[in-house]
């Protein structure tokens, strides 16, 4: 938990919190899905999908429902996280964070954290420090920033 008390932060401890569901008229084995990352925005376009409610056009979360089902899911493999300092996108390798560089939620230019969650678990070597990021981490800031554009920040 890198010593923290309180969780606000893009700590794996923090954020990593498995998705479980049970749902016996699927008729599917336990499994466990690997590939995508969930937050919890996707839980309610997925429990309505899973209902065969239909999901309201102004809900953000992506319909998860294939992945219980034992399908393929044509959802982006990432998630988004807010925190009171900056945004961030995980995916199944990467964890890549942008602070807010003042209160109107503009992203900073570059990143304060970069990780590679394969190589790297625990996040103790931050990649952001380097000169040059490679190609993962402009795809990341790139779909970060879109992310951010389409998404708007709830007024004080």
């Amino acid at each position: 938990s890198s010593g923290l008390v309180q969780k606000g932060v893009t700590n794996e401890e923090s954020i990593r919190i498995p998705m479980l569901i049970r749902w016996p008229s699927l008729n599917t084995p336990p499994m466990v899905n690997q590939t995508h990352v969930v937050s919890l925005v996707d839980l309610a376009p997925t429990l309505l999908s899973l209902l065969g409610v239909n999901i309201p056009e102004h809900f953000h979360g992506r319909d998860m429902a294939p992945l219980c089902r034992g399908e393929q899911s044509a959802a982006t493999p990432c998630a988004f996280i807010e925190t009171d300092r900056g945004v961030a996108i995980r995916t199944i390798q990467h964890m890549y964070y942008l602070p807010f560089t003042g209160a109107d939620h503009a992203l900073a230019e570059n990143p304060t954290q970069f990780y590679d969650l394969i190589q790297d678990p625990y996040q103790l070597q931050n990649l952001a420090r380097q000169s040059s990021l490679g190609e993962p981490a402009a795809e990341l800031d790139t779909k970060l920033r879109q992310w951010d554009a389409d998404i708007p920040w709830m007024s004080a």
